[in-house]
Formats: C-alpha cells, sequence, structure tokens
C-alpha cells in the first residue's frame, strides 16, 4: 500500500484511499473541507472510504473516487480533476 499525496489548498488526489495511511489521509483531509480524488485497487473498500468521508464533511459533489487509474499519466490527473471540479 502507498499514498501519494498532492495537496493545494482545498484540491487532493490521494491513491491509495482504501486503506491505511491513504484513508486516513483522505478522512482527515474531508474534514477539512477539501475536494478529493481518491483512488485505490478495491472498489468496494474505496465506496466505504468515500462514504466516510461525505460523513466526515465532504460535500457529494467534492469527492470523486477511481479504482486502478493511470497514476503515471499526468494528463488522466489533469483531466480527472479539472473536469470534476471544473477549475
Amino acid at each position: 500500500m502507498y499514498s501519494v499525496i498532492y495537496f493545494d489548498t482545498y484540491d487532493d488526489v490521494t491513491a491509495g484511499a482504501s486503506s491505511g495511511i491513504g484513508e486516513g489521509v483522505a478522512l482527515k483531509l474531508a474534514s477539512l473541507g477539501c475536494r478529493l480524488v481518491l483512488t485505490g485497487r478495491t472498489q468496494e473498500k474505496l465506496d466505504e472510504v468515500v462514504g466516510k468521508c461525505l460523513a466526515a464533511g465532504c460535500a457529494p459533489g467534492d469527492v470523486i473516487h477511481s479504482t486502478n487509474p493511470d497514476l503515471s499519466n499526468s494528463c488522466f490527473l489533469y483531466i480527472i480533476v479539472h473536469k470534476q471540479f471544473a477549475i
């Protein structure tokens, strides 16, 4: 399990968010009102973390998630973040 975090004021991309450190980071940032892009390998676990983030205070439109994304592809991150959050 690994967690890579790109934090910029209100936006965050957390890889490995379905458990462990990645989950903990996602929940903390959700409680701070950050907009989140969460990735992980297991859809069921990731869905549980999304539910916890919503319960922690993240707005439904401010958390998106994906399993097995290509994080080495910077275009993927650009498109998903900018398309979802209209930045």
